[in-house]
């Protein structure tokens, strides 16, 4: 790579023509360094101040004066020196971060469709920004919000919110319709009833991963779960599922407003359950029946029956998950001697649905994948499994981040790469041990899976 410092004038003396000019010389010295020919592929990346993060620079910048007049915008907004990097085509090896640049350049995409990438610091792939590209172009679609975790999904990316008008996407949302999350107050168990006997209460907990013993066809008709697809299903109700669904025991490590949690009714020293789990099969079975009918990509005109159909199944799907996190919940407390009081909930959302949503004066279909709701109240956003979970309160205008925020701590790359790099590295019992336990004192259960 050939390098070169692009020094940052005042905003105030901004000229985009002279700007433009200077950083076409700088390219083109540095692509005679690079001793490249005439109309060689060149490909620039800016490395931030930090030396940590950084971008690749669209091509356009320097051909368009007006994307350049944003580019430079952006960069006297949010950095004082950068380094640019030239080379010949190679791409660049090291932790960057498209987000910075990707939220300017994406607000102009489509004159019918806003995107946004509300990220600084996260690794955001490529491809999971070019799949937020394409769900701008569905139909009826007029904003996309990618959120700091987002990554790459089955055909569309997860981690984001999406507004449509008049048209609902089944695909959009997937098959694990209703996940969410339910943090609950344990009552009758401290943090001194924890900490330090992690083994003992995880040790109580190896029964979990079977199927529930109890009367799941009676559990979700009470719930008001009826469908023959739903009763199909019963033998998962009560199971947290794969991928990185988790029932977590916690207690809290750090407060930063006492007032808002005491205004939510919290004991610092309380302990806590948080369980993350969806509608399991069930969703699936609706996802893969409105696929059957009418295609991975097509769209539902809300006010026909078609699309009335589908949100009675999906609001089955939501009423399912919920209950499912109850059970889960129930299971817990059985096997830890506490189901004989009540456990508040502190938050209950899901990150996984559409809904009706009033929006700038006008009525759309709010559609998350992996974003949590942030006009309902407190959200609790969970971390990986060595680090934190956070409680937070949303604050301000969540208009422009459609609503939504982060559902998670997101991901360096995708569980099956993690496998493949981890699998090369360790053999299994030496996995098994690097993964069953965190910084924390933290111990995994089914650490083995």
């Amino acid at each position: 790579l050939a390098t070169g410092i692009l020094p940052l004038l005042s905003r105030y003396s901004f000229r985009a023509t002279a700007h433009s000019a200077a950083l076409i010389r700088l390219v083109e010295a540095l692509r005679n360094k690079l001793r490249m020919k005439k109309g060689g592929v060149c490909r620039l990346f800016l490395l931030r101040s930090d030396h940590k993060s950084g971008f690749e620079i669209p091509v356009e910048c320097l051909k368009d004066t007006m994307e350049f007049a944003k580019f430079m915008s952006y960069l006297q907004l949010h950095q004082r020196n950068c380094i640019l990097l030239c080379s010949s085509g190679e791409d660049y090896i090291g932790k960057f971060t498209l987000a910075g640049f990707c939220e300017m350049h994406l607000d102009t995409m489509s004159a019918d469709c806003e995107v946004r990438i509300i990220a600084t610091l996260a690794n955001v792939e490529n491809e999971a920004i070019t799949q937020l590209k394409q769900v701008s172009q569905l139909s009826g679609m007029r904003t996309c919000v990618g959120m700091p975790d987002l990554h790459v999904g089955r055909q569309f990316p997860i981690g984001a919110a999406f507004l449509s008008e008049g048209i609902i996407y089944p695909c959009l949302i997937g098959g694990d319709i209703g996940c969410g999350m339910t943090l609950m107050a344990l009552d009758g168990l401290k943090r001194h009833h924890v900490i330090g006997r992690e083994k003992l209460i995880a040790s109580k907990l190896d029964e979990l991963e079977g199927v529930w013993e109890g009367d799941s066809a009676g559990r979700l008709r009470s719930a008001n779960v009826t469908s023959e697809l739903a009763l199909a299903h019963t033998a998962s109700l009560g199971t947290v599922g794969r991928g990185n669904h988790f029932a977590e025991l916690e207690v809290i490590g750090e407060v930063h407003d006492h007032a808002i949690l005491q205004s939510m009714g919290i004991d610092v020293n309380q302990a806590f359950l948080l369980v993350h789990s969806g509608s399991r099969g069930f969703g699936s079975a609706i996802l893969d029946q409105h696929i059957s009918q009418y295609g991975s990509q097509s769209g539902l005109t809300a006010d026909l029956p078609a699309a009335q159909s589908y949100m009675d199944l999906h609001d089955q799907a939501m009423r399912w998950a919920n209950c499912n996190r109850e059970v889960i919940a129930e299971r817990i407390f059985n096997a830890l001697g506490i189901n004989d009081r009540p456990h508040p909930k502190i938050v209950d959302l899901y990150h996984n649905n559409v809904c009706a949503k009033e929006h700038n004066g006008k009525q759309f279909w709010l559609h998350r994948k992996g974003a949590a709701p942030s006009d309902h109240g407190p959200i609790v956003i969970p971390g990986s499994r060595g680090t934190l979970t956070y409680l937070v309160v949303p604050v301000g205008d969540q208009s422009r981040n459609a609503y939504s925020v982060a559902h998670g701590a997101g991901r360096e790359m995708s569980r099956s790469s993690v496998r493949s790099k981890l699998t090369a590295r360790y053999d299994k019992t030496e996995l098994v041990d690097h993964l069953c336990k965190n910084q924390y004192g933290g111990v995994v259960v089914f650490g083995d899976k």
